[in-house]
Formats: C-alpha cells, sequence, structure tokens
C-alpha cells in the first residue's frame, strides 16, 4: 500500500490538471460563454493580460474541436496511471501549460490563438520521459513505448507541418489549426524537464 501512495498521489494531481484543462473548457461551450476575452494574442506580445496565457486553453472553435481535445484528455489520464505517473511529473505539465502559451509569443505571424492541443503535447512527452526514466521499475508500461512516444511527438509536428506554417486546415475539426502549438509544447516540456535534471552542487559547509 505504502509502495503505491507515491503513485497514486501523482496520478491525483495529474487528474486535477486535467480537470483543470477540461472541466472550464467544458463549461464554457456548453453555456456558450463570451470567450473571446480569453484569447491568446502572439502578435501583440506581452502587451495583453498574462492571464490569456492559462484561459486559452479553455477556448474552442466548435464541438469537434472540444471533443477532440477532451479525448486526448482522457487518454493521458490513463497512461498517467498505467505509468504510476509522479508528483514531480504532474507538476512539470502545470508549469508547461503557462509555458507552452508564453513560447508562442516568439512567432507574431498568430493573431489569435486558443485551444489546449499545445498543452496536450507538452503532457504526452511529459509522460514518455517519465516513462523512460522509469525503465519499467515503476511503470506498468514498457520502456519502449515511452520511446516511440518521446520520438514520435517530434515526428508528428515535422511531418504535420513541415514548412513551419502559422495556420493549417483540418478538415476533420471544420478550422485551422496553429501546429507551431504542438511544437511549442513538447519543447517546453523538455526544457522543464531537463531543468529538473541539472545536479546540484554540494552543499557548503558552515565554519
Amino acid at each position: 500500500m505504502a509502495s503505491r501512495l507515491p503513485g497514486l498521489t501523482g496520478f491525483l494531481a495529474w487528474v486535477g490538471v486535467a480537470a483543470a484543462l477540461a472541466l472550464p473548457a467544458l463549461w464554457a461551450h456548453l453555456a456558450h460563454a463570451d470567450t473571446t476575452a480569453w484569447l491568446l494574442h502572439p502578435d501583440q506580445g506581452l502587451q495583453q493580460p498574462l492571464s490569456h496565457l492559462i484561459s486559452c486553453a479553455w477556448v474552442h472553435a466548435n464541438t469537434p474541436h472540444l471533443l477532440a481535445n477532451l479525448a486526448g484528455v482522457v487518454i493521458m489520464c490513463l497512461l498517467a496511471w498505467l505509468a504510476r505517473v509522479d508528483l514531480t511529473h504532474a507538476g512539470l505539465w502545470l508549469l508547461s501549460w503557462p509555458l507552452t502559451h508564453l513560447a508562442l509569443l516568439l512567432d507574431p505571424r498568430l493573431h489569435s490563438y486558443f485551444g489546449m492541443s499545445g498543452v496536450l503535447h507538452a503532457g504526452i512527452t511529459l509522460l514518455a520521459l517519465h516513462i523512460v526514466r522509469q525503465n519499467n521499475t515503476v511503470s506498468a508500461i514498457p520502456s519502449w513505448t515511452g520511446w516511440i512516444l518521446l520520438l514520435g511527438v517530434p515526428l508528428k509536428c515535422v511531418l504535420e507541418n513541415p514548412r513551419l506554417l502559422p495556420l493549417i486546415d483540418r478538415p476533420e475539426l471544420g478550422m485551422q489549426v496553429a501546429p507551431l502549438s504542438h511544437v511549442s509544447g513538447f519543447s517546453v516540456a523538455c526544457l522543464v524537464w531537463l531543468a529538473t535534471r541539472i545536479p546540484r552542487g554540494p552543499a557548503k559547509s558552515r565554519p
């Protein structure tokens, strides 16, 4: 029981982040809320409320867009349970949420951005890193699955947008998407994860 507690704590934290993503988005869609003030505007840089780095994830163009992202949230929660995700990686996913959108400000070609796909790409990347790091010692998912995910995410980013366009058509969703958010999510996740791997120097002894 004690050995499962850290994994349970991490999983509950992961589900908490997932709920913070999904529930406001679901409410906004069902209530037909006016979410225009929640959008992120990369072409405005930092001349906008920083809260948009969070709130833009709750905005969706239509029902298929929302359902696709909610399906991604559910799948990631299932993977998080099987991978016995820890509290650190759940915290890194939460940190990646605003940072993924902050990185989008580097591309002023985008007038507006909304949706949670960038944050989801960050999440799946962190899960992959966790699975690889565990090396089958804790996770119920074999480490090679983590490597497939870790290599598959950037490969997907390249294949879906080889010309680095700011927007591409997604007819199945009835909208255009900003695939650079996927690149941003992957990159931010790798950077925040690497930041936790930096070795700390030995503690200085006091005289």
